[in-house]
């Protein structure tokens, strides 16, 4: 009787919150009373971070396709906030039994910047790495073009550390920058293998090499509009 009073008592805090939890779900952590307010406050706090990252770096991007005289950009920006059912979700993946290990991702918010050259991918993560660390700073870059997962996926990872006001810690906000090629690559597989991680296993290899392929092509493209802009400027 206590058990199912404790598991009402939690699914009406989650309600609350805005959450719809299942019961299925509360067997599978040792929820606390308070901990849906804490998750909806710390999701809150890191759309604020987001708000704030993204508009430090939209100037450093702004101001890098100012500079050049081609278009750099295939999409500026994607952004988003994880909500609850991809946090669980993250956490039973991970084989996580704490709940409130959520607080340990680096990716509880983040954006997308898809470039049209490899080479801009580079310069942009410099311009990050090298602005001022005042609103935004960096805490940690992957490079995941150079060195891909073992499936092929490629880009590079930036965490962020944004200082938000009457916050006792820095939340994160993870920053992917990648081309469109690999946007394509990335699309594409996600939905093949969506819900069905078996399937991506048993294909790591053919999705390798059809990464690898688009890296080659990465590369000529970068070769090409080099060669290109050469000619236009002599």
């Amino acid at each position: 009787m206590e058990d199912l009073k404790q598991t009402l008592a939690l699914m009406d805090e989650a309600g609350s919150c805005g959450f719809d939890i299942t019961r299925a779900l509360l067997k599978k952590f040792d929820f606390q009373k308070g901990f849906f307010q804490e998750l909806k406050k710390d999701i809150d706090i890191s759309r604020l971070a987001l708000s704030k990252a993204l508009g430090t770096i939209t100037g450093i991007l702004k101001n890098f396709e100012n500079e050049k005289n081609y278009s750099v950009f295939e999409k500026t920006t994607q952004s988003r906030v994880k909500n609850h059912h991809s946090i669980f979700s993250k956490l039973i993946r991970k084989e996580f039994t704490d709940a409130r290990a959520y607080k340990q991702f680096d990716d509880l918010s983040g954006f997308r910047i898809i470039v049209k050259y490899i080479s801009d991918a580079y310069e942009i993560l410099n311009r990050i790495n090298s602005s001022p660390q005042g609103s935004c700073i960096v805490k940690k870059i992957k490079d995941k073009i150079a060195t891909p997962n073992d499936d092929g996926y490629r880009a590079i990872h930036v965490i962020l550390e944004v200082p938000v006001e009457n916050i006792g810690f820095k939340p994160r906000v993870e920053v992917q920058i990648r081309t469109g090629f690999q946007n394509a690559w990335a699309t594409k597989t996600h939905e093949l293998t969506y819900k069905n991680d078996h399937i991506l296993e048993q294909f790591t290899a053919e999705f390798k090499a059809f990464s690898d392929l688009l890296y080659e092509a990465d590369n000529k493209c970068v070769e090409l509009k080099q060669k290109i802009l050469k000619e236009v400027e002599d």
